[in-house]
């Protein structure tokens, strides 16, 4: 038989290797400090041969980058999705280079072809945070006014902590879920604020507090509160000890619900808000408090001293109720021709009108030592305040040189006449002292024709 041979020609074209990132979001609005945040990323591959190829990236040591599959195989005109996964250790804003390295059939890179540059992730990593953004009451504590109900309920020192960073402590647990020797030392959190929930009289209408809470980050905000009891206790300790006296206090309050918080955990979505309501009933005499937490997951932790104060029945009289024991003046220019008057409210919670008077001995002397010029005035030393009702004591703090300034005045407050003489009368009284600081600064003075 005759063999016939045929010459067949191949021919091959050799291509440089291109991908090209196509449909990617190049900017990451927020990602929680801590937690694996994934996108997708569209590869293309424009050459008329099939491209394999791997990612790799360039960014800040805080921050590590995974990519799936780690190895790709892309046919001619072709795309697929890769998963590219971030994990931020630290909080702020990075930027994360994507290349494609390309390799041969046994996944070795090729020496000879430059890594191609394909996107720029731009990330933020944030902690969670809830801020505080209203303030309401109801029961005993509506009649308190807008301003002292956001003293009282440490708004400002809320808001100012729950921004900071979290401690290494904080993070551990995503939960309030920690075992401890002792009920009253299970908090040790370092952030702290005190929450007073208002005085009322025996037997009244709780005193009821609202805080409404913002999540004005991009990213989802869990939180969760804790009361004492909801910790892990070792039990072998309560076999060999006592309860304290705090500890006891602590389980009366909670079994008679003296002190309740609801809803205790949630999740507030990005641009949400959540209202909690803390209650405090008024059927225990005298002051109480009990602390709990709230802990924002992968965010801060912090204890929230509930404080509670009942006036027990008697014949009518008055209560003065102390707003604080320091109070911080508005910084004003040093020999300032007008300085303002700056107020510190004292508030009557009894049923009878209250009796005060400023004890004037410091500013008295103050006064001699300068000349007639003493930093600090009171316009209205004595008076009464009314019953369910408060009065602003006016003071006037006028600086005449820079410096810090702090002043230790006693008030006294009673329901007879002794109180407004000079205090040394016999009848029903008490004296408060409350320690005022007060700063001062310097501008340029303006010549006539510069103003």
């Amino acid at each position: 038989n005759d063999v016939h041979h045929q010459d067949i020609t191949l021919v091959a074209v050799a291509v440089k290797p291109s991908l090209q990132a196509t449909h990617i979001v190049p900017r990451y609005d927020q990602v929680v400090v801590g937690n694996a945040s994934r996108r997708m990323v569209e590869i293309f591959n424009p050459a008329p041969a099939i491209v394999p190829f791997k990612l790799v990236y360039s960014a800040p040591a805080s921050i590590s980058v995974d990519f799936s599959p780690a190895i790709a195989l892309l046919a001619p005109l072709t795309k697929r999705e890769l998963t590219v996964t971030v994990l931020a250790a630290e909080k702020g804003k990075v930027a994360v280079h994507i290349y494609a390295v390309f390799v041969n059939d046994l996944g070795e890179e090729l020496v000879d072809v430059a890594p191609l540059s394909l996107c720029t992730l731009h990330l933020k990593a944030v902690y969670p945070v809830l801020q505080i953004s209203n303030v309401a009451a109801a029961g005993s504590a509506e009649r308190v006014d807008k301003s002292r109900l956001w003293r009282m309920t440490g708004v400002h020192s809320f808001n100012t902590l729950v921004k900071k960073k979290p401690t290494p402590g904080e993070r551990v647990h995503d939960s309030v879920t920690r075992t401890s020797m002792r009920l009253a030392t299970a908090f040790t959190t370092p952030a702290s604020v005190d929450l007073h929930l208002g005085t009322g009289v025996y037997g009244s209408e709780p005193s009821t507090v609202y805080w409404t809470l913002n999540n004005n980050r991009l990213v989802e905000c869990y939180w969760q509160v804790a009361y004492p009891t909801d910790l892990q206790v070792q039990v072998d300790s309560w076999a060999e000890e006592m309860l304290t006296l705090e500890e006891a206090m602590t389980f009366h309050y909670l079994k008679s619900s003296t002190f309740t918080v609801s809803p205790k955990s949630g999740c507030v979505m990005p641009g949400g808000s959540c209202v909690i309501k803390f209650k405090y009933e008024h059927h225990i005499s005298g002051e109480n408090t009990i602390p709990v937490v709230l802990k924002i997951r992968e965010g801060r932790e912090i204890k929230l001293q509930l404080h509670g104060t009942t006036v027990p029945v008697v014949p009518a009289m008055p209560y003065a109720m102390w707003p604080s024991q320091t109070h911080t003046f508005h910084p004003v220019a040093v020999r300032s021709r007008s300085p303002p008057v700056q107020p510190f409210t004292l508030y009557n919670d009894g049923t009878l009108d209250l009796r005060y008077s400023v004890d004037e001995t410091i500013i008295n002397e103050l006064d001699k030592l300068c000349a007639g010029h003493s930093p600090l005035t009171c316009q209205n030393p004595r008076g009464v305040i009314p019953a369910r009702g408060c009065l602003d004591v006016r003071f006037v703090f006028s600086p005449r040189a820079i410096h810090k300034y702090k002043f230790d005045v006693d008030i006294r407050t009673g329901n007879d006449d002794s109180v407004g003489g000079n205090g040394g009368g016999d009848g029903e009284m008490d004296c408060q002292r409350v320690t005022f600081y007060g700063s001062s600064f310097d501008y340029p003075v303006l010549n006539e024709t510069e103003l």
